[in-house]
């Protein structure tokens, strides 16, 4: 009798375990797969495919990613990409082009090409890249940078919802570039250092042109911001930035020193408030629907002078701390200031 129950509980064991491995099969058979690793890139390259060996790379032809991965992967040092005038086209999801951690010395060039329709059009994670002349229309993010020392020239990027990140990667250079037409803002530089924005034009954002948190020393020369709804240049708990000729018109504030999501100042001061920024050449600011260029409390150590300030709906120049603290204004042509302070030269 004892054999007989155990030669059944060994049956009833050995059934078990063959269910639950019956279960399982059929449990990672209804499990989404992820699409096949991209096909290794040819020098002439005419699909979506990874970049693994350095060396010189051509886009001979438009491309379209149809799975759900990225289209261009780079994952070896030196390598140069030319897309020449052609477009890459993506279904929504992924990233047009990931530049990985290891693809140092990367160099992307276009004629100028489009990268479209993708989650994120460009990801960098590389030290030391140059990329430049590309369009980069309809994508949910243009660009997120994670790579120090990226240097960025002629990017046109339009009708997404970000239009270029950069996530605390120090000394990033953007010039003659454009951010249009997003749901939420232009340019974004988290907790960045020693960058540099140069002729470089955030515009018709429906919420920020550019947004500065955090981080600080960066430089911003010949600056356009209009239309922005929100604000055209935010800056927020950053600290001894330099500003130099920055043009801020039809934004809901022109320039904003702060932590106020509102639009304008509210007195509310940020828990690490920015110190030190100054201006260093002629800012314009116009026709903003609040103010054209507004400190808030607990903003202080700032230089504000040669600045040109007309006709925005609260103030044209506004410091929300008791007589200024410590912020130097001079050189301010505006009509409406507020506190005296805010020293004016009435236009």
């Amino acid at each position: 009798m004892k054999l007989r129950d155990t030669l059944k509980a060994v049956v009833r064991r050995d059934r078990l375990v063959a269910l639950l491995a019956l279960i399982v099969g059929v449990a990672s058979l209804g499990s989404p797969v992820r699409a096949a690793t991209l096909p290794i890139c040819l020098t002439s390259i005419t699909q979506c495919c990874q970049i693994t060996s350095p060396g010189r790379y051509t886009l001979e032809t438009s491309i379209t990613e149809t799975a759900s991965q990225d289209c261009i992967d780079v994952v070896a040092p030196y390598v140069q990409l030319n897309l020449g005038s052609f477009q890459m086209s993506g279904n929504a999801s992924d990233t047009g082009v990931h530049v990985l951690a290891s693809a140092n010395h990367f160099l992307m060039v276009g004629a100028p090409a489009t990268i479209t329709t993708f989650n994120v059009a460009i990801q960098n994670d590389a030290p030391n890249v140059i990329m430049f002349r590309l369009n980069l229309p309809e994508n949910n993010t243009g660009v997120i940078n994670n790579g120090p020392k990226a240097n960025y020239e002629s990017i046109n990027q339009s009708l997404g919802t970000k239009g270029f990140v950069n996530n605390a990667a120090t000394n990033l250079a953007i010039t003659l570039s454009e951010f249009t037409g997003n749901v939420t803002l232009g340019i974004q530089l988290y907790n960045t250092s020693n960058a540099l924005l140069q002729n470089v034009q955030a515009n018709q954002n429906a919420a920020t042109g550019i947004k500065i948190v955090g981080g600080g020393a960066n430089s911003l020369a010949f600056i356009t911001v209009d239309n922005d709804a929100l604000y055209g240049l935010w800056v927020k708990e950053s600290s001894n930035n330099a500003l130099s000729s920055v043009v801020a018109t039809t934004d809901g504030t022109g320039i904003y020193f702060g932590c106020s999501t509102s639009g304008a100042p509210d007195d509310t001061p940020c828990p690490t408030p920015g110190r030190n920024n100054r201006f260093l050449g002629t800012t314009n600011v116009s026709l903003n629907t609040k103010d054209g260029i507004a400190v808030d409390l607990g903003e202080l150590g700032d230089q504000l002078w040669s600045i040109t300030a007309a006709n925005s709906g609260t103030f044209d120049a506004q410091d929300e701390n008791p007589n200024c603290g410590n912020n130097f204004w001079v050189s301010v042509i505006a009509t409406t200031v507020s506190p005296p302070c805010v020293s004016a030269i009435q236009p």
